[in-house]
Parts: C-alpha cells; structure tokens; sequence
C-alpha cells in the first residue's frame, strides 16, 4: 500500500504537520489552524494521526 501518514501535533496558535510516506519525511510544515483547513482539503486521501499538547483543549 502507498499511503502517507500526516501526522499533527496541535498547539493553540499553530499547529506541526509532518508528512511521511515509506519512512521519509516529505515535509515538515508549521501552519495556522486557518492554513491546516486548507491544507487538508486539498490534500490528497491519508492517514491523519493527531498528537495533543495541554493548550490543545483549547480547541475541543
């Protein structure tokens, strides 16, 4: 299978979106909440894991 893994840490002003596939990175992007939106529905289909801080209630 050929899928990427995105995987999210999410802060309360901006999120790190680090993209893997095959055990390479592909990118490693810090990003606004507003620019993660985006992103991701212009993102090809992918495995999305989120890792949370404390702060990250914030956006329950």
């Amino acid at each position: 299978m050929n899928i990427s893994i995105a995987g999210v840490d999410l802060a309360k002003k901006v999120f790190q979106i680090c993209v893997v596939k095959r055990n390479t990175v592909l990118s490693n992007k810090e990003m606004t909440p507003s620019q993660f939106e985006e992103w991701l529905a212009k993102s090809k289909p992918m495995t999305v894991v989120f890792e949370a801080c404390a702060t990250s209630n914030y956006w329950k």
